[in-house]
């Protein structure tokens, strides 16, 4: 089996926070108490950009 993962793009920033929000609503899982917009994610997203 093999896996292709893309850098993650702008168009995926609201999919993006839907993910990390339910995983925030759920608790425990992660640090972030606080939900994300598609902004904030996309801003997120943006740090880990290949240059």
């Amino acid at each position: 089996m093999s896996l292709l993962a893309r850098p993650a793009t702008r168009a995926d920033a609201p999919a993006m926070a839907e993910l990390i929000n339910a995983i925030i609503a759920i608790g425990g899982a992660t640090a972030h108490e606080d939900p994300f917009d598609a902004a904030a994610m996309d801003r997120v997203r943006k740090r880990f950009e290949v240059r």
